[in-house]
C-alpha cells in the first residue's frame, strides 16, 4: 500500500527523494473536490479508484484533499 502524499505523485526514477507528478491522479483528485458537492467520501474513493487503479480510503480522501486547501 503506498503512503497517502503518494496519491497524485511518484518516486522519481533519478532521485528516491523527490516526488513526481501523475498528471491523471492529479486532475482526479480536482474532479472529486466537484464530486463531493453530491456524492459521499466513500463513493468519490471508490471513483477515484476505478479512474486511476490506485486504493484509496475515504478518510483518506479526506486527509489529501484538506492538505491541497
Amino acid at each position: 500500500m503506498q503512503e497517502l502524499f503518494h496519491l497524485g505523485y511518484k518516486v522519481s526514477e533519478h532521485d528516491e527523494k523527490l516526488l513526481e507528478p501523475i498528471q491523471e491522479e492529479l486532475e482526479a483528485i480536482e474532479q472529486a473536490k466537484q464530486y463531493l458537492k453530491s456524492c459521499s467520501y466513500r463513493e468519490v474513493a471508490g471513483w477515484i479508484e476505478r479512474k486511476t487503479g490506485r486504493y484509496i480510503s475515504a478518510p483518506g480522501l479526506r486527509k489529501v484533499l484538506s492538505r491541497n486547501e
